[in-house]
């Protein structure tokens, strides 16, 4: 994204923020190429550091490009399509990659992850999925991509089912008639954001009376709006912010609490001189439950402002902070142990995968499925924008254990929610493992 481009989106982010995150795609799906914010990982490798590099980058490229899918795609599209997609797209990412400025890189623990801001150019893309579709043939592959309720495919990979292949059902949208939401998640948590932020030399905490927000607020806001968040401003003049930055924790308990905000964020995010009087954008943020006044977590970042502006700067980062604000808050949130969650011994049964981005993890998970249940069989798939449904044959009762805390290449973690012996169902959920530094 050019300089201008950025200084537009600014703009308008600050003068018509209310029209949020459509505004933002629809200006982005008619440009010639489009830029994210996005981290690649890879298994860390000490002695193999390139190895571990190249893995890490193509990761990061299929991150963007999966994106830059979603602005071109409809969900429903995706899922009739995703093999394909996988196949053909994914397989060389780095085909519709304009350029990318790498951010941070690192070894951490078990991985390698570099984050970046990646182009992706959106003619390429455009072209390939034009190819991708004009490959396909029959009238079942069109029917697919209509996304109409209970439409099947020939299978992700385009060919025919003799039997041994999993039947495909592609989900209805919430939008579509008919569509369930039973299975998806349907409330948004609503959180008071009432950190402290200097951006320009001046702190100022942004407040709900009308006026703009300030730019890291603004980008929150926008943000947030890609999760289960709902996130609101305090009242006019119901805090106050110190010289040095802090608002009286008291007052934003009780605001929070006004506001039927079930946690609150606070802290600050400023811009500050490093030892080596170099610029850096400084978050520190704590996450309270407003009700006990217990902690949920902390997000913390530190990061050169470097050759960006300060105001782009503080965009990037609430693009990183508010996944680990979601992170925080679904881990936080009152779940059935895992140690209740028991499957006996059945050895058929229906995973629920609930996650944004389902489809991009879903190939990964699997493999780990077969290489612990060597007479796993793949019975169908439901796929949804928002969720999978895998009918597997020939698991055991380790299936929880195995998936409770898996970590994904693609940067998430399962999470094991809930088993319904009714319906012989077992709901994992996939979340950010976040992205502090």
């Amino acid at each position: 994204m050019t300089n201008c481009h950025r200084t537009i989106w600014i703009c308008f982010v600050l003068l018509l923020f209310p029209i949020g995150a459509a505004w933002s795609q629809d200006v982005q799906s008619i440009e010639e190429h489009l830029s994210v914010f996005v981290q690649g990982e890879s298994l860390y490798k000490p002695n193999d550091l390139a190895g571990s590099r190249d893995e890490a980058l193509k990761n990061l490229f299929e991150q963007a490009v999966t994106q830059a899918i979603g602005s071109v795609w409809a969900p429903n599209k995706i899922a009739a399509e995703f093999g394909a997609i996988q196949n053909r797209i994914l397989k060389s990412p780095q085909q519709y990659v304009q350029n990318y400025q790498v951010l941070s890189e690192l070894s951490e623990g078990d991985f390698y992850k570099i984050r970046a801001e990646v182009t992706v150019s959106m003619d390429a893309l455009r072209n390939g999925l034009k190819d991708l579709d004009s490959s396909r043939e029959g009238p079942s592959s069109k029917e697919a991509g209509t996304g109409g309720e209970g439409a099947e495919t020939t299978g992700p990979d385009g060919a025919a089912r003799d039997g041994s292949s999993p039947v495909v059902t592609i989900l209805p949208t919430p939008e579509s008639p008919g569509a369930s939401n039973a299975n998806l998640p349907v409330f948004k948590r609503k959180v008071l954001w009432a950190a402290a932020e200097n951006i320009d030399g001046d702190w100022r905490l942004s407040v709900d009376d009308g006026s703009a927000p300030g730019i890291f607020a603004a980008s929150m806001l926008q943000e947030s709006q890609n999760y289960d968040i709902a996130l609101v401003l305090p009242e006019e003049n119901s805090l106050h912010v110190e010289a040095n930055g802090k608002a009286s924790l008291k007052d934003a308990v009780s605001s929070a609490q006004a506001a039927g905000a079930q946690c609150v964020v606070t802290g600050s995010v400023s811009l500050e001189n490093s030892v080596e009087n170099q610029q850096m954008l400084k978050t520190d943020l704590r996450i309270l439950n407003s009700v006990t006044m217990q902690e949920m977590g902390k997000i913390q970042m530190e990061r050169p402002v470097g050759a960006f502006s300060p105001d782009e700067r503080a965009m990037e980062t609430a693009a990183l902070t508010a996944p680990e604000l979601d992170r925080i808050l679904r881990e936080a949130a009152q779940a059935k142990p895992l140690s209740t969650i028991s499957i006996g011994d059945a050895q058929e049964l229906t995973l629920i995968i609930q996650s944004y981005q389902s489809l991009s993890n879903w190939e990964e998970l699997e493999r780990v499925l077969r290489e612990n249940f060597k007479s796993l069989k793949v019975k169908g798939l439901e796929l949804g924008p928002e969720e999978i449904r895998v009918h597997l044959e020939g698991v055991d009762a380790q299936l929880p254990s195995l998936l409770e805390g898996l970590h994904l290449r693609s940067g998430v973690q399962v999470h094991v929610k809930d088993y319904s012996q009714e319906k012989r169902a077992l709901t994992v959920e996939l979340a950010s493992r976040g992205a502090s530094s």
